[in-house]
């Protein structure tokens, strides 16, 4: 289930602000990219990012490779991200030359600033706490990128199945195909890619990932699985999964209100015109906005860009995009056509 507080950053903030807890190297990042302001990343991304960052920081205190003070700091900065605290200082653009370095980058100064607040230090003073020395310790950015959208996607899902849930039986009932389709795309997006890095012998690597899997776990309450077989590249498949399971959840309720507007009711959904025509209306713009974002990402891996700059933050953008717009359509039908405790973004 998702928390309330964390809905709010769907647009592009300002720069330039003396108490930014984002520092110099993400803003030689956005530089780069100056008129891409359309397509901020998406908060549950930055929540994610910040549980990923919060359990490696448990599994480094563990192998005793920062220090508890330290440490301690950093878990409560992740901890303020994750209640949807600063959002606004997460600056880059899923438009970038590299966005899994570019929100890696902004997540560990971040961390590393509201850390040193915290410990009434200088924002900057990375003697004290370093971005990459501490924060980023024996992390690789694009493992990084993919575990954070892992699990983005999956609360997002998780969601998406709840209002599902509630949604009219009979309509749910000639979904079943489709809805066990997601549930199977989400199953796979439990079994997580995680290396140190490449300073670091095998042994080394292998217990960072194992630690930082278990401390995540506990941390989103998922049943979350090591990846064993280390590929060279990431594996787009179970990304291109879940958006095909959208996209054919998307096209049944395309179906569902389309038959509504011609008939006015359909035996088969359940669905009537005492539902507000406006909100059968716009579940069904909902739907082909899906469909259109399922096509941007299979054309994407038709193209076998897989690699960490240019694939990731496309699918990345069209999935969530996708989910969210998914639990907002069905939370708001269901709120005008029966009683139910829908889960809002």
């Amino acid at each position: 289930m998702l928390s309330e507080s964390n809905r709010t950053r769907r647009y592009w903030h300002p720069r330039s602000a003396s108490y930014a807890y984002y520092g110099i190297q993400t803003l030689r990042v956005t530089k780069n990219f100056p008129n891409y302001k359309g397509s901020p990343v998406h908060d549950e991304m930055i929540i994610a990012m910040a549980m990923v960052k919060q359990a490696a920081v448990h599994a480094n205190l563990d192998r005793g490779l920062i220090p508890a003070p330290i440490g301690k700091f950093i878990i409560k900065a992740a901890d303020e991200i994750i209640s949807g605290k600063h959002s606004h200082h997460f600056i880059v653009d899923y438009i970038q030359g590299g966005a899994s370095h570019s929100l890696n980058t902004n997540m560990n100064e971040v961390l590393a600033n509201r850390s040193l607040d915290l410990m009434l230090e200088d924002k900057g003073n990375y003697a004290v706490i370093h971005p990459d020395h501490h924060v980023n310790l024996s992390q690789s950015p694009g493992p990084i990128f993919t575990a954070s959208l892992q699990i983005a996607c999956c609360r997002l899902a998780q969601a998406l199945m709840h209002n599902m849930s509630l949604f009219i039986t009979d309509a749910l009932l000639t979904m079943k195909d489709e809805m066990k389709q997601l549930r199977h795309a989400v199953s796979n997006l439990q079994t997580i890619r995680l290396e140190a890095t490449a300073e670091d012998d095998a042994h080394t690597q292998s217990e960072f990932a194992e630690r930082t899997i278990l401390y995540l776990s506990q941390l989103t309450g998922m049943e979350l699985q090591l990846e064993r077989n280390q590929y060279p590249q990431i594996n787009m498949s179970i990304f291109t999964q879940l958006s095909s399971s959208l996209k054919n959840i998307a096209t049944a309720l395309s179906r569902l209100c389309t038959e509504v507007r011609q008939d006015g009711t359909t035996p088969r959904s359940g669905l009537t015109l005492h539902t507000k025509p406006e909100k059968i209306n716009a579940l069904n713009q909902i739907a082909f906005q899906v469909i259109g974002f399922n096509h941007g990402i299979s054309l994407a891996a038709e193209a076998e860009l897989n690699d960490q700059t240019t694939t990731p933050p496309l699918i990345a953008y069209n999935l969530l995009e996708s989910l969210y717009l998914l639990v907002q359509g069905v939370s708001s039908f269901i709120s005008h056509s029966k009683e139910g405790a829908a889960t809002t973004l």
